[in-house]
């Protein structure tokens, strides 16, 4: 598969999507406390190294995607390809990922479909995927589908929407190299 260097283009309706998630997400998580801005703990899941993931996780994963839509209204970048991985927080979402590989994708490939909308149904995408997260994780709503965003963000970038198309230990292995090596 190995399509990293390939300039994907995320569809504009999962950069809306996205953008709205963290938004939502954002006002859930943050408020000001006297003259400070805190941050409320929401654990979603531990791994297996005892590494907590969280929803500012999450939230820290869209950040620099709507930081870098909002200064190009033209067609800004949303996160580029190429530092997913270096980020810390990039590679604790594609453990998250690994992690949880075999749910993700039975609820990504429903049905055995190979076309699943990680292109261009992308709202139908992260809300199918947002409600199976929310509901297996024990989260709101609104986590979930920041939870979503990130990882069809993730899948779109690392499989260029044939996610549903290869097999599974191909994806594991096209994962494993992008927690390795990163996007080139």
């Amino acid at each position: 598969m190995n399509g990293h260097g390939d300039n994907y283009e995320i569809p504009d309706e999962l950069r809306r999507e996205a953008r709205d998630a963290e938004a939502v997400l954002r006002k859930s998580l943050t408020q000001v406390s006297g003259k400070f801005l805190t941050v409320r703990h929401v654990p979603i899941a531990r791994l297996r190294d005892g590494t907590e993931v969280t929803a500012h996780n999450f939230l820290q994963f869209l950040e620099p995607l709507t930081r870098a839509t909002a200064l190009d209204t033209e067609r800004g970048p949303i996160l580029p390809s190429q530092s997913v991985a270096r980020l810390v927080v990039g590679r604790l979402i594609i453990r998250f990922v690994i992690e949880f590989f075999d749910l993700i994708r039975k609820w990504v490939c429903k049905n055995g479909k190979k076309n699943f909308p990680l292109s261009h149904k992308a709202t139908f995408g992260i809300t199918s995927l947002a409600h199976e997260m929310a509901s297996h994780f024990g989260v709101h709503a609104e986590v979930g589908k920041a939870m979503a965003a990130s990882v069809m963000l993730l899948l779109l970038w690392a499989f260029k929407g044939a996610f549903c198309r290869v097999t599974a230990s191909e994806a594991m292995k096209e994962l494993w190299a992008l927690l390795d090596g990163g996007l080139s």
